[in-house]
């Protein structure tokens, strides 16, 4: 019996360093978070926020994404406004709110339709584009 239990715990060792990763992680999203200097850096703290919780709690990665949506269309980055529609899109999705999924879908598709987003973009280097073609 003893001998079961040490193997079980030998088995289970694995999910907890993994628990323990994610939950450094949160943690190190969670100071970026609070000292971002700027809307911008914020904006993307949100997006991994955003991204981190989506399988975890759908309602915290559609709050973050709700936040990154805000930012972006205050900074006017409208690339990123289509990443946090695509984002409230699969939260909604996940909420089972399909015409709102629908309709997030939609509207980040037709700003990423949009060639003039290309000048909106400040993550990328200089050799790539956002479609990920570097000519």
């Amino acid at each position: 019996m003893k001998q079961f239990i040490k193997i079980l715990l030998l088995l289970l060792l694995p999910a907890f360093v993994q628990a323990q990763q994610q939950h450094k992680e949160l943690d190190s999203l969670r100071m970026a978070l609070g000292n971002a200097a700027n809307d911008t850096i914020r904006m993307d703290v949100y997006d991994q926020l955003s991204y981190y919780f989506y399988e975890v709690n759908v309602d915290s990665s559609l709050l973050y994404a709700e936040k990154e949506l805000q930012t972006a269309r205050q900074l006017n980055l409208k690339i990123y406004e289509a990443n946090a529609l695509t984002h409230l899109g699969y939260d909604l999705t996940g909420l089972i709110n399909y015409p709102k999924a629908l309709e997030a879908f939609l509207e980040a598709q037709k700003i990423a339709e949009d060639p003039a987003i290309e000048n909106t973009v400040w993550h990328y280097s200089n050799s790539m584009t956002p479609t990920g073609s570097p000519y």
